[in-house]
């Protein structure tokens, strides 16, 4: 069989992944392995689909799998590091972030999990500085955005949150939660008339704790 029935079944799978045909995805991935056993990309993409469904332990086996027949496999690195992630072994996630940026330097998504390792680890001025690479990298993420504000709203830096969120909302105007946070910190400005609103548009976007700081702020029949 030639290599182009193997790229073939790969993206077969990952079009059946992305409409959640998970099932079919891993079927193609295992006619994909009975013709290149021993092609990294193979045993990364079922790693990835084994990702999606929460499997994370057998994901992990995957991506080490594909390291053992490449070891500068990037992608390999990269999910594996959000599988470590997932299963709160967060110096390993780090270390495999390190080694994509150490592979692909320009990288901004792995500056962007890397900084999402810090943020929980609470290592807030690293997760900035993660941040803020993702974002020269690449300014159009608004998730980056986003947990940048977070890292400054924990910092007590309330406007450059609010700077954050709005970045994060002109890139994606359905951005609830973004709207629901820079509520609350307009609120903690003092900018009540402003936090109504941005709490009001996050409950539409069915952000449910929106309602319920409306309630604890008063803001619902102000």
């Amino acid at each position: 069989m030639s290599t182009q029935n193997v790229e073939d079944y790969l993206e077969a799978a990952t079009l059946k992944s992305t409409a959640e045909d998970f099932d079919g995805a891993l079927a193609d991935i295992e006619l994909a392995m009975t013709i290149a056993p021993n092609n990294p990309d193979v045993h990364c993409e079922k790693g990835i689909i084994l990702l999606e469904l929460m499997e994370y332990d057998d994901a992990l086996a995957c991506f080490n799998k594909a390291l053992e027949f490449d070891n500068s496999h990037d992608d390999s690195y990269f999910y594996r590091a959000e599988a470590y992630f997932e299963l709160e072994n967060y110096s390993a996630s780090i270390a495999d972030y390190d080694k994509v940026l150490e592979l692909t330097p320009d990288d901004a998504d792995a500056y962007f999990g890397r900084g999402n390792v810090h943020l929980e680890l609470e290592n807030y001025p690293t997760a900035l500085l993660d941040y803020n690479q993702s974002i020269e990298l690449d300014g159009e993420q608004p998730d980056v955005y986003f947990n940048r504000g977070i890292v400054y709203h924990e910092t007590e830096k309330l406007q450059e949150a609010v700077e954050s969120y709005t970045k994060a909302i002109e890139l994606d105007p359905k951005y609830g939660e973004a709207f629901c946070n820079r509520g609350i910190i307009k609120y903690k400005l003092g900018d009540k008339p402003g936090a109504k609103l941005d709490l009001q548009e996050a409950a539409r976007l069915d952000v449910v704790e929106a309602e319920e700081y409306l309630d604890e702020y008063d803001l619902s029949n102000a």
